[in-house]
């Protein structure tokens, strides 16, 4: 979101993107449109605009996107060990399960998947 949206620390953002090879869960575009949604209310971006972007999201080119459901069961695990939310810790599954890095703004997930042995960075 802080990319499509060009709030602080969007550079780094773009820089993760033009590196490629990005994935995440599904849920993940129900994040973004909840927060294309509160933008469109406060008139800070166009039903359209949001809309076109959702649709690019959904089309899996800037970022593959996989199911959640296959990684609930770790992502449990993972929130009950680490007392993280679910949402957080199945991201941090994902991760895990493809041996990739978690790229995160936020400190308490960040600490969560360092604990679970992934690599993190934050932006």
């Amino acid at each position: 979101m802080k990319y499509f949206s060009k709030e602080k620390g969007w550079e780094v953002v773009e820089r993760v993107f033009l590196q490629g090879d990005l994935m995440t869960l599904d849920l993940a575009l129900k994040e973004v449109a909840n927060a294309l949604w509160k933008k469109v209310l406060r008139e800070e971006m166009t039903l359209e605009d949001s809309l076109k972007l959702i649709n690019t999201l959904k089309e899996g080119v800037i970022v593959e996107i996989v199911p959640g459901n296959a990684y609930l069961e770790e992502g449990f695990r993972i929130a009950v060990r680490q007392k993280s939310s679910i949402y957080d810790s199945l991201f941090i599954a994902l991760a895990k399960s493809v041996g990739g890095k978690l790229i995160t703004s936020d400190l308490m997930q960040r600490n969560a998947g360092i604990n679970e042995g992934i690599e993190v960075e934050v932006i």
